[in-house]
């Protein structure tokens, strides 16, 4: 059986994707905090960081 690689790098891109989708929700339930919006979960960043984890994950 051959030798699995692992890129330690990757997990500084899914760690980023991972608060990319904490900052997204948090700002769409903005109210529940009681904090401003940013106007952040207007962008549709969260559905590209969600298919990055995935792809990365799989990798």
């Amino acid at each position: 059986m051959s030798e699995k690689i692992y890129f330690p790098g990757l997990n500084g891109i899914r760690a980023i994707a991972s608060v990319i989708l904490v900052i997204w929700h948090t700002d769409q339930f903005s109210r529940l905090f009681n904090i401003n919006k940013v106007g952040f979960h207007l962008n549709g960043m969260a559905g590209n960081a969600v298919d990055m984890f995935f792809v990365l994950s799989g990798f």
